[in-house]
């Protein structure tokens, strides 16, 4: 796959799309010797390993993903898969790069799923949580730092998320730590209020068993999609956590699916390519 130059800002949307194949991204300047010495390898790179996105980003353009990523030395070749920093190298070594493509590079890439992204959906507004020590926008808007943390002494957490239009949910994805991130979580669907007496004695829409793996990666978990054709709202009972200790933890919490009236179109961004793993 030929190198491509991206533009401030689209960084993120070029991670999701990339789903889980590796992701290198030369930080570049246009006057930087080692850089333009590098490029034709890099080029060369590109050909070897064509299931790999290959981009580079000029940080005097790409100032926000520069600051984001913390680029203090051209070139920096940072690494990405899952959309997760995995690697980075400073300099303009041959072997290293390579040896770094060699350790992340998969042949056959996870089956393309193609679904959005539905953050750009969530009607802030009417998302509440429960028994949270931390604010929930922490896990779903990306525009906190920190974590998203049950009461230290309560492993139990309800998060009840809506939508500003009626969405259609394939996949959930829970990236956490892996000693105190969520393990049962109870989805229910579509209603105004829901309390911790209800989450554990009401049926739910379907309960997930998310492992450590998931949670390491982000790795999406696919949905009874059938149940979930038409939701306004959706309530997560987290019931417990991996190793059973007294605080729950999340990083992030990412729905996968298609809006039902598709009005926002480039509002939202393409999830094609993110690995589902089946519970």
């Amino acid at each position: 796959m030929p190198v491509r130059e991206i533009s401030n800002d689209t960084l993120n949307a070029e991670l999701i799309s990339a789903g889980d194949k590796l992701v290198m991204v030369d930080f570049f300047a246009t006057w930087c010797g080692p850089c333009k010495n590098i490029a034709p390898h890099i080029d060369q790179l590109s050909s070897q390993y064509p299931n790999a996105v290959f981009l580079k980003a000029d940080v005097e353009k790409c100032t926000n993903e520069a600051l984001k990523y913390s680029i203090k030395a051209m070139p920096t070749f940072v690494f990405f898969q899952h959309g997760k920093e995995v690697a980075r190298l400073q300099g303009a070594s041959k072997d290293p790069i390579e040896q770094t493509i060699k350790k992340f590079y998969k042949d056959t890439p996870t089956k393309d799923i193609g679904y959005t992204d539905l953050k750009p959906f969530i009607e802030e507004k009417s998302c509440t949580a429960l028994n949270e020590i931390d604010k929930w926008q922490n896990a779903l808007l990306d525009n906190q730092p920190g974590m998203f943390r049950s009461d230290e002494d309560d492993p139990e957490l309800i998060l009840h998320i809506a939508f500003n239009q009626v969405v259609k949910i394939h996949s959930i994805a829970i990236e956490a730590p892996e000693e105190n991130g969520p393990k049962t979580v109870k989805l229910f669907i579509n209603r105004h209020a829901i309390d911790f007496n209800d989450a554990k004695s009401s049926d739910a829409v379907q309960t997930l068993q998310f492992e450590a793996k998931h949670l390491k990666d982000g790795l999406p978990v696919e949905l009874r999609f059938v149940k979930f054709q038409s939701v306004q709202s959706i309530a997560l009972f987290f019931a417990n956590n991996q190793s059973d200790s007294d605080q729950t933890a999340i990083k992030s919490v990412t729905f996968y699916g298609t809006p039902i009236v598709t009005t926002n179109m480039k509002d939202f961004k393409k999830a094609e390519g993110m690995p589902v793993a089946n519970t």
